[in-house]
């Protein structure tokens, strides 16, 4: 026969917990107010006026990127003559030319939007 004993003590887990009191219903400090204020000067945007500078300006140079799904520049076949400047303006000087069926190797390039 299992008797009580007299030291033994409730779980704390099982006991109830008290209840709490209710939130305070003060009104609201000018302090939070103001705060609330300046909170919602910064989250409401003026709608926007159609901007000239919407994007990048074109054409835009984008040096090194990818310029197909596979990212490689990989060897190329030239179907017809290819002058190769030295640097990539109008007025530089020839560096080589290609004929037609030529293979080249591109290791970087440039993506040109317009």
């Amino acid at each position: 026969m299992l008797t009580k004993s007299s030291t033994t003590r409730p779980n704390p887990r099982l006991q109830r917990t008290p209840l709490r009191a209710p939130l305070s219903r003060k009104p609201l400090g000018s302090r939070i107010l103001a705060v609330g204020v300046v909170v919602c000067l910064f989250t409401v945007q003026s709608p926007a006026a159609p901007s000239e500078h919407a994007g990048p300006p074109l054409p835009y140079l984008d040096w090194g990127a990818c310029p197909f799904e596979c990212c490689t520049y990989r060897e190329w076949r030239t179907v017809k003559a290819v002058t190769v400047l030295q640097e990539r303006r109008r007025k530089s000087s020839v560096s080589f030319l290609l004929k037609p069926g030529d293979r080249v190797v591109a290791l970087t390039g440039v993506v040109v939007t317009r």
